[in-house]
């Protein structure tokens, strides 16, 4: 039923009409769930309810602003709210916000900004400038513009100048019709094997450099042919025993080259030169050897070395057709400065031209801090003939001079070792003069304890070189250890 209205309420010339009565024939409006159909009382009515929420939402007294300083003038309106919360954004952002009407330039312009690495400069001070205000920037900016600008004339220019001196190269190098006459006789090699002329024009040295390489194809074969060349080693050659020594493989023969590694000609001429030394030998060795079998054949060396506690034995030489007269090997006497001897037996024959052999002499009786006389007992044997001989070495044990440490003072100087010898041992220390003419002075220590052994050189003067040497003395054993040289102190 609709709601009566009084004619007071309405305007003159108007028919009072029910505001429910009236339609809306608009369209949807979601946001205030507002329908195409609602009567006008509905819409009047969503539309009042939004007006006021959005009253008291922009209602300033239910702002909460009591975390900034008091704030003058105080705020009247949402919109001195709002001017508020920008001018704070702007002194955040180290801005000095523009009044309007007003221009503020002075203070816009000294803000500070960074300046980039290819413009910074130094002040009077020396000081990096990494940092400057608005203005100055400018002003740099400017100024470094204006450098390009002055500068592009002379750019200009030097790109002209190389644009045309690639043209004319270019044209010297690659002209549309050919390498003209003057061109190609102005370019000349200095000098060549391949001719006794000098400056040699371009055009003559290629046809002369291909006549030679076609001289040198025909000569060696094209590259195929060297490859399958290189190809007919024989299998397996590396591991095939020597001819001149079957104990030892041709992989192991000094500047062999490997299979793995085996790739050009020159590898193949390297491995054709050894086969060719080995046969050469094993050759040379039938010729003298041959139907008379001697002890001659028989020609053994030994190489010696000593690293304490191992001495190694390298032998080398030739014994065709001979073997150890012993499966475990010549027997071998080690003797050491007093006397003491150690026997033992290693594998000759097999280890011609091959590996050292080892003897521990830790698990002997030796001094390990004496020089040796090494005596090998050759013994070889081809079934038929026994061929006996003996060969002999000394081995200088660098263990047997000891460390000495010197301290100096004006007038002497100290010293001290560790004595690993067993007695008798005798060390004298001498001190030499600096241009070892003269001794000046010694000190002899006789059948120290094991251990350490202290001393000291005196009578000595202050500020002055000396070279300082220990002999030790082993029976009728010398060693002559190295020079030290030591100063006395001022």
């Amino acid at each position: 039923m609709a709601i009566p209205i009084q004619p007071k309420d309405t305007q003159a010339g108007c028919s009072p009409v029910s505001s429910n009565c009236v339609i809306w024939q608009g369209p949807d409006i979601p946001c205030i769930e507002l329908c195409r159909g609602d009567s006008i009382s509905d819409v009047t009515y969503k539309i009042a309810t939004e007006l006021c929420t959005l009253l008291d939402q922009l209602n300033i007294a239910n702002l909460d602003v009591s975390c900034f300083p008091p704030i003058s003038p105080k705020p009247e309106n949402i919109q001195d709210i709002i001017q508020f919360i920008l001018n704070k954004l702007c002194e955040i952002q180290n801005i000095t916000p523009v009044t309007p009407g007003l221009q503020n330039c002075g203070e816009a312009m000294s803000c500070l900004v960074p300046v980039p690495t290819c413009l910074q400069t130094t002040d009077a001070l020396g000081n990096l400038i990494v940092e400057t205000s608005i203005y100055n920037y400018a002003v740099l900016i400017g100024n470094a513009l204006c450098s390009v600008i002055n500068g592009e004339p002379v750019i200009t220019n030097t790109l002209n100048t190389h644009t045309k001196q690639i043209e004319t190269l270019n044209t010297a190098v690659f002209p549309a019709g050919g390498l003209t006459k003057s061109v190609k006789d102005s370019i000349v090699v200095p000098n060549s094997c391949l001719s006794a002329s000098t400056n040699i024009p371009i055009v003559t040295f290629v046809s002369t450099l291909e006549d030679a390489f076609c001289e040198l194809k025909s000569a060696t074969g094209s590259a195929t042919e060297i490859t399958t060349a290189i190809g007919n080693e024989c299998i397996n050659l590396d591991t095939a025993p020597s001819l001149n020594n079957p104990t030892v493989p041709m992989g192991t023969l000094p500047g062999w080259v490997s299979s793995s590694s085996y790739a050009n000609l020159s590898d193949a001429i390297t491995n054709m030169w050894l086969t060719i030394c080995d046969m050469r030998t094993a050759v040379q060795n039938i010729v003298e050897n041959c139907c008379n079998p001697s002890c001659d054949s028989v020609d053994i060396f030994m190489d010696l070395s000593y690293t304490n506690p191992n001495l190694s034995l390298a032998f080398t030489g030739s014994a065709v057709g001979f073997s150890d007269c012993f499966a475990s090997g010549m027997y071998v006497t080690i003797t050491d400065a007093y006397g003491v001897s150690y026997t033992t037996q290693v594998s000759v024959i097999p280890n011609l031209g091959g590996a050292a052999q080892v003897i521990d002499l830790s698990l002997s009786l030796l001094n390990l801090y004496t020089d040796y006389t090494v005596k090998l007992d050759v013994c070889a044997t081809d079934g038929t003939l026994t061929c006996n001989k003996c060969v002999t070495g000394t081995v200088e044990n660098s263990a047997l001079c000891p460390t000495m440490l010197y301290a100096a003072d004006v007038t002497y100087i100290d010293y001290s070792f560790t004595n690993n010898i067993s007695s008798p041992v005798t060390y004298i220390v001498e001190c030499w003069n600096s241009l070892l003419t003269a001794i000046v002075t010694t000190d002899t220590i006789v059948n120290p304890a094991a251990g350490l052994v202290t001393g000291s050189l005196t009578g000595l003067t202050a500020s002055t070189s000396y070279k300082i040497r220990v002999r030790v003395i082993i029976g009728s054993s010398i060693k002559d250890c190295d020079y030290t040289t030591v100063t006395t102190n001022p």
